[in-house]
């Protein structure tokens, strides 16, 4: 299949950033972007034992209990909002983070849940 399909199916998964992202080092690693297409955007995204809600929150613990993921952990954070899934869920994930993987991971997930947001609320009052 050719990048830009791999590429737009990724964006139906993961949204548009999610899509930004990979395009970004497109021309740099296209078996990254194949790697992510083939096993997340069309394997273990379309298993259905898991909600998409549920393993958004999943996914969001995994990155903020790894530190240092700003940017995945932002892309999964709008994914999870597009599934449905509610600010006070995603502050909830973040703040147990905390006994598991550390109080600094906690909050630096948590000023990234905040960031995105805020960027929200922003685009919505801005139109």
């Amino acid at each position: 299949m050719e990048t830009k399909k791999k590429l737009d199916r990724c964006e139906e998964v993961f949204g548009a950033m999610g899509k930004n992202v990979l395009s970004s080092i497109a021309d740099l690693s296209p078996r990254t972007v194949n790697h992510v297409h083939d096993y997340f955007a069309n394997n273990l995204y379309s298993d259905q034992t898991l909600s998409p809600k549920i393993r958004e929150l999943c996914v969001i613990s995994i990155i903020a209990a790894q530190g240092g993921l700003d940017k995945p952990l932002e892309v999964h954070i709008r994914t999870a909002l597009s599934q449905g899934v509610a600010k006070e869920e995603i502050v909830a994930v973040l703040e147990t983070v905390a006994s598991y993987a550390g109080m600094p991971k906690s909050i630096s997930g948590l000023l990234v849940a905040k960031r995105v947001f805020e960027e929200l609320e922003a685009a919505t009052i801005n139109g």
